[in-house]
């Protein structure tokens, strides 16, 4: 049986061959690995589990880079096309930013709202286009069970709520009053103000800027 099953895989090769079946690879999957080599990755879904594949191609190209100076390590571009998504996941990805030796820059071509806008923000170099926005908000929250989980809950998302906070005000230059005032409802920010308050360094007018 395993000789005629390895006789029927040659026999269907040498079909297709005769045949002229010349089909080519996926296109996206060709982008998708020609842009891995030039360590750049799309963030283009929601913040969620999708973000343990970029966590671990940030892992795996520091261990690439292992040993050699900062100044001469290729920097990951992390290209953000995002309206947000679960906190977890969002301090997984900032964690990794900060902790890699490898720069991480970050490019909002879009949106950038709420945990995206927050991982945009935490790029060694951050930069945006013309057209594109950040959010700036509280988020949701939804508590459920009996009075104690409930007021445990409700707890958690207040220290939720600092932590975020103190973080944007760390890595911005958005007076603590304003961001106290703005972020309890949905705070666009064009990519002039996010200029004017650090949230990105500079606005591309140019393709050849992400590359």
């Amino acid at each position: 049986m395993p000789e005629q099953i390895g006789i029927t895989e040659a026999l269907s090769e040498i079909l297709a061959a005769v045949s002229g079946d010349n089909s080519f690879p996926d296109p996206d999957y060709l982008a998708y690995h020609q842009m891995l080599k030039d360590r750049i990755v799309y963030i283009e879904t929601g913040i969620d589990e999708c973000m343990l594949r970029i966590h671990k191609q940030i892992l795996l190209w520091n261990m690439e880079d292992a040993g050699m100076p900062v100044e001469d390590r290729k920097p990951i571009r992390l290209i953000i096309m995002s309206c947000g998504g679960m906190a977890t996941y969002m301090w997984m990805i900032i964690d990794a930013i900060k902790a890699s030796k490898t720069p991480v820059y970050t490019y909002n071509i879009g949106t950038a709202h709420s945990a995206a806008g927050i991982i945009f923000m935490s790029g060694n170099k951050r930069f945006m286009t013309h057209n594109a926005t950040v959010i700036i908000h509280e988020g949701s929250a939804g508590f459920e069970g009996d009075a104690g989980k409930v007021l445990d809950a409700s707890e958690s998302y207040k220290k939720e709520l600092r932590r975020t906070k103190d973080y944007i005000l760390s890595c911005t230059e958005i007076p603590k009053a304003t961001l106290n005032r703005k972020k309890a409802n949905d705070w666009e920010l064009s990519a002039e103000e996010c200029l004017k308050y650090k949230v990105c360094d500079e606005i591309i007018t140019s393709l050849n800027e992400l590359i």
